[in-house]
């Protein structure tokens, strides 16, 4: 017996459907913009680096709740042209965020561009104060157009120009730990254009605090 549902019944409630089921999918990426896929490593190599500025350690409770933190501020920087999130470092506890050097730094110079400070201050509030919620390591990356001696150098004078933009902002000079990586840490190749866009670019690791990680363990966060 043929059912009284005709062909184009079916494809609507199926398009239907579907547009729920994309709108759904829509929602959770901006409720939860930091998933288990978006837990990246540090490079060894930048690992070795960095040394103990890059280290966290905490109970598990605290570091969920160091996580459940930074998935806030990821949510609340949402709409920041160019910048991506991910959780890294010991108990997925660091925060990172990286921008194509582009937005932050003039052409084939370490000075600062007019709108890197769009960039830059939605940060200065885990920053700044006598007891700040984090510390910073801003690493800047390099593609491969020139030595690695002249890259390090001019990745790390960079480095140290936006230390001294967020030192200037008043956050604490304790909490800041400028480092040019170069070339040591690419993304992607240097053989187009594209790629060696990718490369250029600059990398905050946001590190929790004492202060951060003792109001998390009393889940005041």
């Amino acid at each position: 017996m043929r059912t009284p549902y005709n062909n184009g019944f079916i494809a609507k409630a199926t398009e239907l459907l579907k547009t729920k089921l994309v709108t759904l999918l829509l929602a959770l990426s901006v409720v939860l913009p930091l998933s288990a896929q978006n837990f990246e490593r540090i490079p060894e190599a930048e690992q070795n680096l960095y040394g103990e500025q890059a280290y966290v350690t905490g109970e598990y409770e605290t570091m969920k709740n160091v996580r459940s933190y930074w998935q806030k501020e990821s949510r609340r920087l949402g709409n920041l042209r160019g910048c991506q999130c991910a959780l890294t470092g010991p108990g997925e506890a660091i925060f990172k965020v990286t921008v194509p050097a582009r937005f932050i730094y003039q052409s084939n110079d370490s000075v600062l561009s007019p709108f890197a400070e769009i960039h830059l201050r939605p940060f200065l509030h885990l920053l700044k104060g006598n007891d700040p919620m984090a510390s910073v390591i801003v690493a800047c990356h390099s593609d491969n157009n020139g030595s690695d001696t002249y890259l390090r150098r001019f990745t790390q004078a960079r480095a140290v120009q936006l230390a001294q933009w967020f030192r200037r902002q008043g956050a604490l000079s304790a909490h800041i730990h400028p480092y040019g990586v170069g070339t040591m840490s690419p993304v992607t190749e240097n053989k187009n254009l594209a790629q060696r866009e990718k490369n250029r670019r600059v990398t905050l690791y946001f590190v929790p605090s004492k202060a951060m990680l003792k109001l998390a363990k009393k889940n005041k966060l």
